[in-house]
């Protein structure tokens, strides 16, 4: 019961306190896998347009046209989403984060979501520990 109570203080004292701290907000997915997958679909889909527009115009070759407009358009958004990933800011909200400047201590932040059942409708809270990048 003591323990509880202590963590309980602890988590308001981190909440209280991190208003000082940076929030980063993005626009996207969490998940890189899923951001780099997302550009690369949407890259070939560009592509076959663009492709299909151009090969409409041609007289002949119009299957190797549309071919290699769909692959540009997939290595390109491959390489836009790998880009996009590796240059998006990093949430500063960890205890402990490890990257290439060192290791840094932070006070966490506890953030809170609304999770919706089909029964009820609940909030859950999340402390982020370890972030460590490369």
């Amino acid at each position: 019961m003591r323990v509880a109570a202590i963590v309980l203080v602890l988590c308001v004292v981190a909440v209280m306190t991190a208003g000082a701290q940076v929030t980063v907000v993005r626009q996207g997915e969490e998940n890189a896998f899923i951001t780099i997958a997302k550009s690369t679909a949407w890259g070939g889909l560009g592509g076959l347009v663009l492709g299909g527009a151009v090969a409409l115009i041609a007289d002949e070759n119009q299957d190797d046209i549309l071919k290699w407009f769909f692959v540009g358009g997939v290595c390109g958004g491959l390489g836009y989403g790998i880009y996009h990933v590796a240059t998006r800011d990093h949430p500063s909200s960890a205890l402990l984060r490890i990257d290439q400047d060192g290791v840094d201590w932070n006070i966490p932040v506890v953030a809170f979501r609304p999770v919706v059942n089909a029964e009820s409708r609940n909030h859950e809270a999340g402390v982020t520990l370890l972030h460590v990048s490369f």
